[in-house]
């Protein structure tokens, strides 16, 4: 039976798993208004001790209580070890993993948002993710076409921008179709938008700013192609 405190985000495109868990944390934040009751750690592993370091301090944040009272809200970001890696391969992983299951099952108060990229499906842990947590596997099933479609397209909407007719195709030919490769064009934007540092609390910092920052980004990648914002609802 799923978790209605454990959430699981998953998939092989960073950008669109940051995104999506972006969206969950900050749907969830207000359930936790107390900044220190709000905590993010950085997944990536290299080597099988980083992977019981990260675990250890999701336990330990979840089973603190915040300042106020009452439970935390926890995000383990950008988790590289459930996959074929030479880490996330590595027994020692799998056994760190596999003692997380008990205290996944009693967060009580707490909520924790587990976000992962790339990821081997066969991988035992979230074998048992998809039957114990609010899983999602973002962009399985869809074509990367239609997938930077829809990105660009909700970006765009909540800019309150709109693309003139054949623009997406356009800019989706001259950037081969990848939104990471527009992203890769500008440093700048890039890191801002939340890939350029290895600290989940900056990530999270900037990614609050996500609207703006993507605003910036179509309007450099597509500026001749973009029409005015709309007027009126």
């Amino acid at each position: 039976m799923a978790s209605a405190s454990l959430y699981a985000i998953l998939g092989d495109d960073d950008y669109l798993v940051r995104e999506k868990a972006l969206e969950i944390f900050e749907g969830l934040a207000p359930e936790f208004p107390d900044d220190l009751s709000r905590e993010i750690i950085d997944g990536r592993a290299d080597r099988v001790e980083d992977v019981e370091r990260i675990l250890a301090d999701a336990k330990s944040a979840c089973q603190t209580l915040s300042l106020f009272g009452g439970g935390k809200l926890v995000w383990i970001n950008e988790a590289n070890f459930l996959n074929q890696s030479k880490t996330g391969a590595a027994q020692g992983s799998k056994d760190a993993l596999e003692s997380t299951k008990q205290w996944l099952g009693e967060l009580g108060d707490s909520k924790l948002l587990f976000s992962a990229c790339p990821v081997h499906r066969n991988h035992p842990f979230i074998k048992w993710l998809q039957q114990n947590s609010n899983y999602e596997d973002v962009a399985k099933q869809e074509k990367e076409e239609a997938s930077f479609r829809r990105l660009v397209e909700s970006a765009a909407h909540e800019c309150g921008i709109r693309f003139a007719p054949g623009a997406v195709e356009f800019l989706s030919e001259k950037i081969g179709g990848h939104f990471q490769a527009g992203r890769r064009g500008n440093p700048q934007t890039g890191r801002l938008l939340g890939t350029g540092s290895r600290t989940g609390h900056r990530t999270a910092r900037y990614g609050t700013r996500s609207r703006f920052w993507r605003r910036r980004f179509l309007r450099g990648l597509g500026g001749l192609l973009l029409q005015q914002p709309r007027v009126g609802p």
